[in-house]
């Protein structure tokens, strides 16, 4: 067992309890018995990823626990300083000292990192001053190709407009996940000019209760969440919006509400996936302004039976769906059924967990046509419901489709 020495004096009590454990799986594989700065760079390297999360403490308190790692030795610095995944978070706020910035971003190598900017919560009187200028871009930008994720949490519309307008002017050609979450009382509506088509390498897009409306010409995924009736976007303005985006290959609407205006439904070719959660007709609306040729997968969430009218009508022009998530209430056994006639190609079901009422209705179909799912390779429910429906539902499916694998609860 190796021996932690004086050296623990200079160690918080949370990274003794690492080294004590560590300590622990040594003594029992009864390996080492050396000093603590003579273990292997492998098992120095399973401590330091140990050293707390900046998303679950104080930044500062991580970063101190950081540079008390690297005091012990020479062994333990050269260590922390090349350590891969030592730190993949960087979270940045008000309380953010920039000092230990300076001292820490410079050792994060060539990994990956995720620089957090959160402006606080709603109502927070030292966040409702802070703002991300072009002082902390300039300081960030240096280690901008590094980074593959940028999120800004709380965000006020200057203070995004600012960061995301300054990627397309670093070397950020690293970074593929943008992800905006304005607060609850921002003012943002939409981002109109957050990203150069002709310059970002951004790939995938998540936006909370914001819309950006100018989207680079690298992205593959949209992800729009929570866009309340008094931020709605208009169809003609997401059609434009993904016009810059012609490789796009998923969508994911949750509560989007848009102002639908009558025009020919615009196509995307490349879209293969596509998930909508809406409970009102405004946000059923999206799927009335596409036409999705190549659709794979679709997963509808939604209490609102004459939304699910639009779906069926979406699939009667001929996207091969082979996946399908569904959680539908009410459900209507003659529009389920309608709704799967139509999808011959299909391989994979889910219904939701707790949507006892749908997986009724689907039990119901398969039981009594099972000829309408030709090619059902996997079929899953919720995990309450009972083994012999699943052994029976895999019967009658196998007698149609023998490429079956299984009926299962999940």
């Amino acid at each position: 067992m190796f021996d932690l020495g004086e050296e623990t004096d200079r160690l918080d009590w949370y990274t003794i309890s690492h080294l004590h454990y560590v300590q622990e799986l040594c003594a029992f594989d009864g390996v080492y018995n050396e000093p603590i700065d003579s273990l292997p760079t492998e098992l120095l390297q399973e401590i330091m990823v140990l050293t707390p999360d900046p998303f679950n403490v104080v930044p500062e308190k991580w970063l101190a626990t950081c540079q008390r790692l690297r005091s012990v030795c020479s062994t333990w610095r050269t260590t922390v300083n090349s350590t891969p995944y030592l730190f993949t978070k960087i979270l940045i706020d008000h309380k953010t000292h920039l000092d230990l910035l300076r001292l820490w971003l410079p050792l994060s190598g060539t990994m990956n990192l995720c620089i957090f900017f959160s402006l606080g919560r709603d109502g927070d009187k030292a966040a409702k001053s802070y703002f991300i200028g072009e002082n902390l871009v300039n300081f960030v930008s240096p280690y901008m190709s590094r980074c593959n994720e940028v999120f800004l949490r709380g965000s006020t519309y200057d203070s995004a407009q600012v960061l995301l307008s300054a990627l397309n002017n670093l070397d950020s050609g690293s970074v593929r996940v943008v992800n905006i979450a304005a607060g609850k009382t921002a003012h943002i509506t939409m981002l109109p000019h957050a990203f150069s088509s002709s310059t970002s390498c951004v790939q995938r897009i998540v936006a909370h209760r914001c819309a950006i409306l100018h989207l680079p010409s690298s992205l593959t995924s949209l992800e729009l969440r929570n866009i309340a009736p008094g931020r709605c976007i208009t169809s003609p303005e997401l059609c434009a919006a993904l016009s810059h985006a012609p490789h796009i290959k998923q969508l994911v609407a949750i509560y989007v509400t848009i102002l639908y205006l009558s025009r020919p439904r615009m196509e995307l070719p490349s879209l293969t996936s596509l998930v909508i959660h809406c409970s009102t007709s405004q946000e059923g609306d999206i799927v009335r302004a596409f036409q999705l040729p190549k659709l794979q997968e679709l997963e509808v969430q939604t209490d609102e039976p004459d939304i699910f009218a639009d779906f069926i009508k979406m699939v009667s022009h001929g996207p091969d769906i082979a996946c399908v998530r569904l959680s539908i209430y009410p459900a209507s056994p003659s529009q389920m059924h309608d709704f799967f006639t139509l999808l011959p190609n299909l391989h994979c079901l889910h219904t939701s967990n707790s949507n006892k009422d749908l997986e009724t209705v689907i039990v119901a179909l398969v039981m009594r046509w099972p000829a309408i799912f030709p090619r059902l390779e996997q079929l899953q429910f919720g995990e309450q419901m009972k083994q012999p429906t699943l052994t029976d539902l895999f019967h009658a499916l196998v007698s149609v489709s023998p490429q079956c694998q299984r009926c299962f609860a999940d």
